[in-house]
């Protein structure tokens, strides 16, 4: 569909380009290089028409950079800088699809299309700043095209950008997202409200801070900034706006009604399991996904709902947690390692083959966690950290020296990809001191700070295998050091609350 769209696209603007190439009146000067050109861009849009990307790449390069180029009528410019565009990024040369649409986004004609495959391009050259500025430009003038970009990648984009410290590129993203009114497929990106509230305090502007973050409707968001101090001329003056247990009380209210708005898709579903493991009710998480569970081994699952293939794996991920907590160990693991031999975005899983190998881990057997990784796809940055540190318990449990050396090697050398799971190492491995300092640096690190904040509260209790129960006991007694309070004491507070950590 995506490839009919295009030579659609090409069709119409090669027709529009092709009409302004012949008439246009000749310099007497630039006769025959112009003529070159203009040959050229016509050979370019004939081949375009005739979806032959590669002769079309090679005609549009040659005349876009002639010197002549310049000499040619400016809507002529812009559309063959659209079309040339459109045909590198359809030869999946992102780099030079990206330039040429870059080049073509200058001009006043040009239009959502042209932007949103400038933000195409630029996502997948990891280009953040330039996403983001795309992101911003599509909010603010063409609000609907939006509905066109997955909510997934507006996360991973605000994510690496946080990640490279990128302030005014994020600033500039969610500031016109907000304004835009925008919302993910789950009516919720509450995570993007908080960080736009706190550029927004950063900057001084606490009248729309406070009124961007009278919009989040997350427990787990709320709870974060109430203990978090940076917050607090929000948090403090409107605790009510704040209350956790009224907070999740209204999402599962919210939650149950759009699952039933919505019978054939698994998200809302997932989401409310996920409120429901959030406030303790366990046995209701299970009970609302049984009939899901069902239809599956039924063979009907892909038939009942839309979302089916992307969303049962981690339906099932999480019923292993629920069945965790509710002491019933072994179907936990069968329920990951069923989750586990399913596919997860097309390709052979990770990530429930990595949390079946951690849960092993955390059960005290080594030989199964070990047997649980041992087959393992491709994977991001992140991922191989979790990978490690499951290979890490396992290596302590059988007092593998050499090995707790190397995987404690690979965690120490990759630790800003995943800050936390190196903390969890240097506990598991009794680095207490050093556990502890790293701890200190995360909470003066305004980019770690929250994560850290949020770690350190008192939640509700919920059984553990005995392997998170450990790893809890040290981190709770490397947070009651005297140094560490002080550090804690200076950016954010602790409280007790009713809902899970997870």
């Amino acid at each position: 569909m995506k490839k009919l769209y295009l030579i659609g696209v090409l069709l119409i603007v090669a027709s529009a380009a092709q009409a302004s190439i012949s008439p246009a009146p000749m310099q007497p000067a630039p006769t025959d290089p112009v003529m070159v050109v203009r040959e050229k861009l016509q050979q370019g849009f004939d081949d375009a028409k005739s979806s032959d990307f590669d002769g079309a790449e090679v005609a549009f390069d040659k005349a876009i950079h002639a010197k002549a180029f310049a000499e040619l009528p400016e809507d002529l410019r812009y559309q063959s800088l659209m079309v040339a565009g459109l045909v590198a990024k359809e030869n999946k040369k992102n780099e030079v699809a990206h330039g040429l649409l870059v080049q073509a986004s200058t001009y006043d004609a040009a239009d959502a299309t042209i932007w949103s495959n400038r933000l195409i391009t630029a996502y997948a050259i990891r280009d953040n700043r330039d996403a983001a500025h795309c992101t911003a430009i599509l909010a603010s003038r063409w609000p609907k095209a939006m509905g066109e970009i997955r909510s997934e990648a507006i996360y991973a984009l605000q994510r690496g950008l946080v990640e490279s410290n990128d302030h005014t590129a994020d600033f500039e993203m969610l500031d016109a997202l907000f304004d835009a009114s925008w919302t993910d497929e789950d009516g919720d990106p509450d995570t993007l409200w908080q960080e736009l509230t706190r550029l927004l305090l950063e900057k001084g502007n606490v009248t729309k801070a406070a009124a961007v973050a009278l919009h989040i409707r997350s427990a787990e968001v709320a709870l974060s900034m109430r203990v978090d101090k940076r917050f607090d001329v929000i948090t403090q003056r409107n605790p009510e706006a704040f209350d956790v247990d009224r907070l999740a009380a209204a999402e599962i209210t919210a939650a149950e009604a759009r699952v039933k708005a919505t019978p054939d898709r698994l998200g809302p579903l997932l989401h409310l399991q996920r409120l429901l493991m959030l406030t303790r009710q366990d046995k209701q998480a299970l009970a609302v996904t049984d009939g899901v569970v069902a239809a599956a081994a039924a063979g009907e699952g892909s038939k009942r709902y839309k979302d089916f293939d992307e969303k049962y794996v981690w339906l099932l991920n999480d019923r292993s947690r629920v069945l965790g907590r509710l002491g019933q160990w072994d179907e936990a693991a069968r329920q990951m390692a069923k989750a586990a031999r399913r596919p997860e975005d097309g390709a052979m899983n990770v990530s429930q083959a990595i949390n079946l190998g951690g849960l092993y881990a955390n059960l005290r057997q080594p030989d199964k966690a070990l047997d649980a990784i041992s087959e393992i796809g491709n994977m991001s940055d992140f991922g191989r950290m979790q990978l490690e540190s499951v290979k890490l318990r396992i290596a302590i449990d059988q007092k593998d020296t050499a090995g707790i050396d190397t995987h404690m090697a690979y965690l120490r050398k990759h630790h800003d990809i995943a800050i936390g799971t190196w903390q969890n190492a240097l506990l598991l491995h009794g680095d207490f001191d050093e556990a502890a300092k790293l701890l200190i640096d995360r909470l003066r690190d305004p980019k770690w700070r929250n994560d850290a904040i949020v770690g350190m509260q008192k939640y509700a209790d919920v059984q553990e295998s005995p392997g998170a129960k450990d790893l809890n006991e040290r981190r709770d007694m490397i947070v009651a050091r005297p140094e560490v309070q002080a550090a804690l004491l200076k950016v954010g507070r602790i409280e007790h609350f009713h809902v899970t950590s997870d």
